[in-house]
C-alpha cells in the first residue's frame, strides 16, 4: 500500500485544496487551465510575483501542450455544469473536430442550449487562439510581465480571501449540498487535470458530514482518503470556516 505522504509525487493534489473551489474554474471561461492553476497549496499562493509569474507561465504553457480525449472533455464539461448549478442542463454530445472538440448542452427535454467549440486541451476554441497566437506573437519578456501582473494580482487577492469565502458568493459556496454522483464527477474531473494515468477515483461514500473519497492506484492501492464536507471541501476546513462565519455573524448581531 502507498503512503499519503507520496500523493503529491503521484501528482495527486494537495489536501486541503478544496475539490468544489477547483472545480469553480470550470464556470470560467479558461474551464481546464482554471481549474488547474487553482490547485496549487497555500504555500504557493503566497509566493512573490517573480515565483508565481514563473510558475504561472509553466502551468499555461503545459496545459497548452495537453490534449483530452473524447470521454475526458465529457466529464470535465459535466463537472462544469455542476458547479454552474443548474438541474436543468445535461451534456448531450461530444465530437471530435478538426481543432478540437464540440460540446452540446441541452436540456433535461433534450433542447438546445448552447455548442461549445473547445481546443483538445478543453479550454474553448477561440480563447486557445488567442492565448496561442499572443504568445507567439509576443516577446518572453512581454508575457511574463503580463503573467507576472496577473500573479500578483492573485496573491494579493489570495491574502484577503485566504481564510475562507466571504460574501454572498463565499455564503452560497458554503450552504452547497452535492450529491455523490456529482462528488464523482467533479474528482474525476480533478484527477483528469492533473494528467496522472496511474491514478483513478476509488469511491465515493456517503457519511453523516458529506463523503468519504478514496483514490486508487490502477491496481487499487490506497493513495489518499478525503473526508469531504456536502459542499466538497475538506470536512476540516469546512468546519473551520463555518465557525468562522458563525463568529463574525455573532459579533454583528451583537452591535
Amino acid at each position: 500500500m502507498r503512503s499519503v505522504n507520496q500523493t503529491n509525487e503521484d501528482g495527486f493534489m494537495n489536501r486541503k485544496t478544496s475539490i468544489a473551489f477547483i472545480a469553480a474554474g470550470l464556470i470560467a471561461g479558461t474551464s481546464a487551465f482554471a481549474m488547474s492553476v487553482e490547485t496549487e497549496n497555500n504555500e504557493v499562493r503566497m509566493m512573490g510575483g517573480k515565483h508565481r509569474s514563473a510558475m504561472m507561465m509553466s502551468k499555461l504553457s503545459t496545459h497548452m501542450d495537453k490534449e483530452f480525449t473524447t470521454d475526458q472533455v465529457r466529464t470535465l464539461s459535466e463537472a462544469r455544469l455542476i458547479m454552474q448549478g443548474n438541474p436543468n442542463v445535461r451534456v448531450d454530445e461530444v465530437k471530435p473536430t478538426e481543432n478540437g472538440y464540440s460540446v452540446t448542452i441541452v436540456t433535461q427535454d433534450n433542447s438546445l442550449v448552447e455548442e461549445l467549440k473547445l481546443a483538445k486541451n478543453a479550454m474553448p476554441l477561440e480563447r486557445y487562439e488567442a492565448l496561442q497566437k499572443r504568445m507567439e506573437n509576443r516577446s518572453s519578456g512581454e508575457l511574463r510581465e503580463r503573467m507576472k501582473d496577473r500573479g500578483e494580482r492573485k496573491a494579493r487577492a489570495g491574502q484577503r480571501g485566504h481564510k475562507g469565502p466571504r460574501g454572498q458568493a463565499g455564503h452560497k459556496m458554503m450552504a452547497r449540498e452535492f450529491t455523490a454522483d456529482q462528488i464523482e464527477t467533479l474528482t474525476e474531473a480533478k484527477l483528469i487535470m492533473r494528467g496522472n494515468d496511474n491514478l483513478k477515483l476509488g469511491k465515493v461514500t456517503s457519511t453523516d458530514n458529506g463523503y468519504n473519497v478514496t483514490i486508487v492506484t490502477q491496481d487499487n492501492s490506497l493513495v489518499e482518503e478525503q473526508q469531504l464536507a456536502k459542499n466538497g471541501m475538506p470536512l476540516d476546513r469546512f468546519e473551520k470556516i463555518q465557525k468562522r462565519i458563525e463568529a463574525r455573524k455573532a459579533k454583528v448581531d451583537a452591535k
